[in-house]
């Protein structure tokens, strides 16, 4: 970006009057305009992070064996703070913060097309846990189906945007904990059934 000098010339009208012999003279104060200088500029310099939070999903969601129950739709339900949940973990060293959603499944599928109703709608089912420079966190539930991303910051403001001065120390990471209920009909074919939770980086600080 840069900045310029803009030049203006005033100019100043003639002024002319009688002289006692009656003879009118006009005469004019000279002119006056700004000299060009040579154009003057500034540096402008912004810090811009590129670095992208490293991580991956490292366990996961896991609803175990289900035996159909004749005349019964079982509910199968997996906290997001049990051994079974979900887990992606994320690296935050050197961050101010970051945003993600998730992008859930409704079912998963199984053999010859068949397929089993999931729901992940309930503060139980999600779960975020951040760890500063390795010292142990304390979790945090939201609810995996909701529209809005979640952000975490290393230091919040009180509009609840990130402090633009304060990072994740070293060895500082994320846990984010999904959990699930899973509807079995008595009809349910018996088989593995299978879908992908995708865990959505929107916005790094």
């Amino acid at each position: 970006m840069r900045f310029r000098s803009v030049l203006f010339a005033f100019v100043l009208p003639f002024i002319g009057g009688p002289l006692s012999s009656g003879t009118p003279v006009f005469s004019s104060l000279p002119w006056f305009s700004s000299v060009p200088l040579a154009a003057q500029q500034l540096n402008l310099v912004a810090n811009v992070p590129v670095r992208s939070p490293t991580g991956a999903g490292t366990r996961n969601l896991t609803f175990g064996t289900v035996t159909p129950i004749v005349g019964t739709t079982q509910l199968v339900n997996v906290a997001a703070a049990a051994l079974q949940s979900g887990e992606f973990r994320f690296d935050l060293t050197s961050l101010r913060g970051l945003e993600f959603s998730l992008t859930l499944p409704t079912v998963l599928t199984g053999p010859a097309g068949s397929s089993l109703a999931v729901s992940f709608a309930g503060t139980q089912y999600g779960e975020y846990c951040v760890s500063s420079g390795g010292a142990p966190c304390t979790a945090t539930a939201f609810d995996p189906a909701a529209a809005a991303a979640i952000r975490i910051c290393a230091q919040t403001l009180g509009s609840g945007n990130c402090h633009p001065n304060r990072v994740y120390a070293a060895g500082s990471d994320v846990a984010i904990n999904v959990g699930g209920s899973l509807s079995v009909p008595p009809t349910a074919r018996a088989g593995v059934y299978t879908a992908t939770i995708t865990l959505n980086i929107v916005q790094v600080y």
